[in-house]
This record gives structure tokens, sequence and C-alpha cells, in this order.
């Protein structure tokens, strides 16, 4: 039972077998620990003086501590495992950049152009793509939806405007034209019932004068015949001018009916002119979502804008590829461990002394691992050497440890 528990804990490694041990050596030391925040010698020394006699809670506490110390050894040894798993790594990296600075000096000269020419075209691709669009997603979508219509159908909407702006003022022009002559007639229809008026009062006085000149004998002699001859030759003077006067104005009224006439035909056909271009210009509006041809014109101007840098995206993009699979190509003729992963340290390669400091970093990231796993390892030989010493001092305790040992997989 103890021999064999001895035999069982040398070939999981928990012990080492040597030929002598010193009592120096074998000397109890204070269990240590892996997680430092947990105080557990200090719980353990409480423990112990507040139990005083009680064997059985004692014995408790000793298992306890045994199980502590291969939980740390567990834990221990899968960090132990990931350190060792990323120093791996690091190493690597490492390798690959002494390999690449070891390489013939013009494969090192091309790869550092052909780097040097991805990272510009990397950039020129980051340039282009956080450059903020002109036309959001709803405008951009519209003009790919009718693209194959443009500019086509700006110049259209453009010639209508101009030709509804024309209708309209020919429209007003036409109504202003209608009102003058509207007034001209009632101008002309008043003047005519004026001197109608005037007429019949001329004719009356003439009468009265005429009955006068009989009455009063004026006519018998010389000088009364002469005043008579003169009123009436002044009386068909006046009348024939205002016949001319009557005449002039019944041709000016029928002329301004006539323009009347004229001016409400091409009034009525403008009408539905401007009724047909508006119908037409507002559903171009609202077919293209504008409220004139100058937006749609900026709009447009902003979307061949937007196209020209996607198309200037994608030919970078594929510049930008070809370099890679340059780059790559290139350094599969170097003993890389991963060419993928340097085809985008294109950056690095460009610099010198970025490798360099590269370099640097992970020498002293892959130390920092190694002192971490020799860390660990002290540990782990730390609580190998406790669980021993109590096996050695407690031989009838020796099949539960093992029990717990398996149950550990250590």
């Amino acid at each position: 039972t103890v021999l064999y528990s001895l035999e069982k804990l040398i070939s999981v490694g928990l012990i080492e077998k040597k030929k002598c041990i010193t009592e120096k050596k074998n000397k109890k030391k204070k269990p240590q620990f892996y997680d430092e925040n947990l105080n557990i010698e200090l719980e353990y020394e409480d423990l112990k003086k507040n139990s005083g006699e009680d064997r059985e809670f004692k014995n408790i506490e000793d298992m306890q501590h045994v199980r502590i110390q291969c939980e740390q050894i567990a834990e221990s040894s899968k960090y132990i495992a990931e350190l060792k798993k990323e120093s791996i790594e690091v190493q690597k990296y490492i390798d690959d950049i002494q390999n690449i600075e070891n390489c013939p000096e013009n494969l090192r000269k091309k790869i550092t152009d052909i780097a040097e020419k991805t990272e510009k075209l990397e950039k020129k691709c980051y340039d282009i793509h956080s450059r903020e669009q002109n036309l959001s997603r709803e405008r951009t979508a519209m003009f790919v939806r009718y693209e194959n219509e443009f500019p086509k159908a700006l110049v259209n909407l453009q010639n209508d405007e101009k030709y509804f702006q024309a209708v309209k003022h020919d429209m007003r022009m036409l109504e202003a034209e209608k009102i003058s002559l509207k007034e001209d007639m009632k101008m002309y229809q008043d003047r005519t019932g004026k001197v109608k008026n005037g007429a019949v009062i001329f004719l009356f006085v003439i009468l009265v004068i005429f009955v006068l000149f009989f009455v009063s004998g004026q006519l018998n002699n010389a000088g009364g015949r002469n005043l008579f001859f003169a009123v009436l030759f002044c009386s068909m003077l006046l009348v024939a001018i205002i016949f001319l006067v009557q005449r002039n104005s019944l041709y000016q009224f029928r002329l301004c009916d006539k323009k009347m006439a004229r001016a409400v035909t091409l009034l009525n056909k403008t009408k539905i002119k401007y009724v047909n271009i508006a119908g037409s210009v507002d559903y171009q509006y609202e077919k293209y979502g504008v409220k004139n041809s100058y937006q749609l014109s900026r709009e447009y101007e902003a979307f061949l804008n937007d196209k020209k840098n996607s198309e200037k995206y994608r030919e970078s993009l594929k510049e930008s590829d070809e370099s890679r699979a340059l780059l790559r190509k290139t350094l599969e003729k170097i003993n890389l461990s991963n060419a993928d992963l340097w085809e985008n340290q294109y950056m690095m390669l460009a610099d010198e002394e970025e490798l360099l400091k590269t370099k640097n970093r992970m020498e002293s990231r892959y130390e920092k691992l190694k002192e971490q796993i020799k860390y660990n390892l002290e540990r782990i030989d730390k609580s190998k050497k406790y669980i021993l010493e109590f096996v050695k001092k407690h031989p009838d305790k020796s099949d539960v440890i093992m029990e717990m040992v398996d149950s550990y997989e250590l």
C-alpha cells in the first residue's frame, strides 16, 4: 500500500525518484499557491489554532489543502499549455522576420517595392472609400433605376420648364390684352352714346335758331340772310364732324370686338397648352422626386461623381488585390511559416525599421512567455513536493490522495 502509492505517484509525475534525500531537503516547507490573493496559509493557521485537539477537523483541512494543490497543478498545467502554444506562434513570427532579413538582397528589395506599392494602393482605396457620398441611398437608387433615361430626361425637363414659362407668359399677356380690349370697347361704347346725345341737343338748338330766324324776319334783309347761311354752314360742318366721330367710334368698337374674339380664342388654346405642359412638368417632378430641373441637375452631377468614385474604388481595389497576390507569390519563395499572414503585413515589409521594432517586440514577448512558463512550472513543482511530503507523513491516506490525483487526471 505505501510502496504501491509511492510507485503510483512516481508514475504520474507527482514525485521524482532519487537515490537519497537528505533531512534538510525532506524538511517540510510552508505551502505556496498559484493565486497569491487566496490566503490559504493564513486561513489554515487560524483553523489550526482554533481547532485545538480536534483531529477529525484537522484531517479534513489537510485533505482540502491537498485538493487545492491538485487544482493548482491542473490550472497551471492548462496555463502552461496555452503559453507554450502562444510561444510557438511567437517564435514562428520571429523566425519569419529573420528569414525575411536574411533573404537575398534582390529578393528583399523586390518585396519592399511590392509592399510599398501595396501600401499606396490600400491607402488610395481607403481614401476613396472614406469619402462621404454626395447623395443618400434613396436618391442614388432613383438615379440607378432611371439611369438609361439620363441625361436626356434632364434636358427634356429643362426644355419643358422653359416652354411652361413661355406659355405662362403668353397666357398672362393674353389675359392683359383681353382686359384692355374690354376697357376700349366700353370706352368706344360710351363715346358713341355721348355723341348721339350731343347730336340730338345740337339739332334741337339748330332748329330753335332757324325758328328764331324765320320769326324775327331776319331773312328779309341781306345781313340776316348772310348770318343765316353762315349758321347753316356751321351747322352742316358740325353735323359732318359728329357723323365722322360716330362712325369712327362704331368702327373702333367693332374692331375691338373682333380683337376680343381672337384674343379669347388664343387664350383658350394657350390655357390648354398650359394645362398639358404643367401636368407634364409636375409628373416629371414627382417621378424624379425634385422641385425643379436645377435640383435634378445638381443631384445628377453628384450621382456621376459618386459613380466615378465607385469605379475608381473598384479599379484601385483590383490593383491592390493584384499587388497583394504578387506579394504573396514573392513571399512564397522564402521559407515562411504563414505566407497568408505576411501578405497583410505590407506596411511592415515596406519599412525595415518597423520590421526591426516588431522583431524586438516579439523577442521581448517571447522572453516574457518563457518566464511565465518557468514560474508556473515552479508552482507545479512546489505543489507536487507538498503532496509528496503529505503522503510520507500520512501513509494511511495515500489511497485517498491517489483517488484525488486521478480525479484531476494529473
